[in-house]
């Protein structure tokens, strides 16, 4: 049988045992941890690590404490109560061994229960700018009732969000959440999410929705380890107010690096007005341009993240965080062809809706409104252009000849019709 944390075989055989469990634990050390990210001058986080101090809070799984690491606070303790525990007493105490699960050879925080649960941890982070961007990383790993056999995602949904207002309510609309991951029975290490500050203060959230484990020895488990939460790049968007071609210059060359880190990717988004949905266009790249194809007469907005290492931080972990999307993005760029417009009236101010305007040889047509108003918008054309009007309710005005209607030009055209011959009655004077 090839062990692989086989916490559920422990726990019914109640055995207190050394064993070794493959994965990326390590075997466990009482002795004090190392506190990860301290030192730095971005980590902002108050034990990041999950390696101080555990402070029991009045409940017991199994008769063992349970605790929370210093400087975080649990949320989703609701009937039926998952338990918060120390790495370490979790092996010992609980599944009776030495392995300890941690990314970084210490300890980490776990939440256990025989029942689904929607819980984690926050901290909120003091002393913050308003307006400048900042985010949040944490290593997470679930395990759905037990390690022993083929892993099962899908039972546990792994998160990390951050409130840009402070606020502590994990389901407060504000809270901005990473995408969810549901591997199980390994470490994910890429859960982070960012945020504009919106206030002095702004908390971080990890958070686990898990399915019903069912009954003991079976539990859910999450482990928490290596949070960062630090200032994020800057980054913006710049492109031209008009193109007059279909493809023009983006560029995103003007990031700034927060304190200890070095931007070395970045992720470029765009918006067609037509639709106001924003896509990705570029990902994890390390260009600072690009040329940008679009449509004639499209409105295109762009807006740029910035990825940024913390090479220092710690040397199990993969810490990089992606800066937020601006709020606003750039100023728009729009593909400018050929304009054709003008008005089609009879005398004074009397305006026909409803006639054609068109120009010879061409697919391009537009029906005049009720004040008599027209507009053409096409790519531009080559060679002078003829233009006409169809079905109006008098007369056809002469056709305007040698019309240029090249990139970015806009030609009015407007047209005084005469009424038809019968539209004046007795208008020779014959009748008696």
């Amino acid at each position: 049988m090839n062990p692989r944390r086989i916490v559920a075989i422990i726990l019914a055989l109640a055995a207190v045992l050394s064993m070794t469990w493959s994965g990326t634990g390590f075997a466990a050390s009482r002795e004090p941890a190392t506190l990860v990210g301290v030192e730095d001058g971005f980590q902002l986080l108050v034990n990041p690590a999950m390696e101080e101090a555990f402070v029991p809070y009045g409940f017991a799984f199994n008769g063992v404490a349970c605790e929370v690491a210093f400087g975080w606070t649990r949320f989703g303790d609701t009937d039926p109560r998952p338990c918060w525990m120390d790495a370490r007493d979790f092996a010992y105490y609980v599944a009776g061994t030495d392995w300890v699960e941690s990314t970084d050879k210490g300890t980490s925080q776990v939440v256990i229960s025989t029942e689904p649960y929607t819980a984690g941890i926050y901290q909120q982070v003091g002393g913050l700018t308003p307006g400048l961007p900042y985010g949040f990383h944490a290593a997470m790993m679930t395990i759905y009732q037990t390690s022993y056999g083929d892993p099962q995602p899908g039972h546990m949904i792994k998160q990390v969000g951050i409130d840009p207002t402070g606020g502590t309510d994990p389901n407060a609309p504000t809270v901005v959440w990473s995408e969810p991951q549901d591997q199980d029975c390994v470490w994910d290490t890429q859960q982070r999410t960012s945020a504009v500050a919106g206030a002095s203060t702004m908390t971080a959230f990890i958070r686990v929705i898990s399915d019903d484990p069912g009954e003991w020895p079976y539990l859910n488990q999450s482990f928490f380890d290596t949070a960062l939460f630090a200032r994020t790049a800057t980054v913006s968007a710049v492109s031209p107010e008009q193109s007059l071609t279909t493809s023009f210059m983006v560029r995103w060359d003007n990031a700034e690096a927060s304190t200890g880190a070095v931007v070395d990717a970045y992720n470029v988004q765009r918006m067609d007005e037509a639709d106001g949905q924003w896509v990705d266009w570029l990902t994890e790249t390390s260009q600072t341009q690009a040329t940008f194809t679009g449509s004639w007469w499209h409105t295109y907005r762009f807006r740029a993240s910035a990825r940024q290492h913390y090479y220092d931080f710690d040397s199990h972990v993969d810490a990089y965080l992606f800066s937020p999307y601006a709020p606003e993005a750039g100023a728009p760029t729009t593909v400018t062809g050929a304009k054709l417009a003008g008005s089609l009236r009879g005398n004074g101010s009397y305006t026909f809706g409803g006639a054609a305007v068109s120009i010879v040889g061409t697919p391009y047509t537009a029906m005049t409104g009720r004040d008599g108003r027209y507009q053409i918008l096409m790519p531009p054309l080559d060679g002078a252009q003829t233009v006409i009007v169809s079905d109006p309710a008098w007369l056809s005005p002469e056709p305007v000849y040698g019309v240029a209607l090249g990139a970015g030009e806009t030609v009015e055209v407007d047209w005084a019709l005469r009424p038809p011959d019968d539209a004046v009655q007795n208008g020779a004077f014959e009748e008696s």
